[in-house]
């Protein structure tokens, strides 16, 4: 994914196997675990995104992301297992 500096855009990954009354989803982005909400019904497969920004555009709620290359991992608690997973992708802010 690329991002422009003065950008905003939601970025989404998709998780499968998930109960339909799991919490939503964290992905680690700016050395920091974020929260995602939730995109669909319940399902067996189900997607999850977050509200990112470059760091010249006005952030209001987003994850402002300084201008380099970023690899993201998730996570997903389910009862006593949290699983994390590297994601498929990086962000690039340029």
């Amino acid at each position: 994914m690329r991002l422009d500096r003065a950008g905003r855009e939601f970025a989404t990954w998709t998780f499968t196997g998930v109960p339909d009354d799991a919490t939503p989803p964290e992905v680690w982005l700016n050395d920091a675990w974020h929260p995602m909400t939730w995109v669909g019904a319940p399902g067996p497969e189900r997607a999850a995104r977050v509200l990112i920004a470059g760091p010249d555009a006005d952030p209001g709620n987003a994850i402002v992301l300084p201008a380099r290359r970023h690899t993201p991992k998730v996570r997903l608690v389910d009862s006593t297992e949290v699983i994390v997973r590297d994601t498929d992708g990086s962000i690039d802010v340029t």
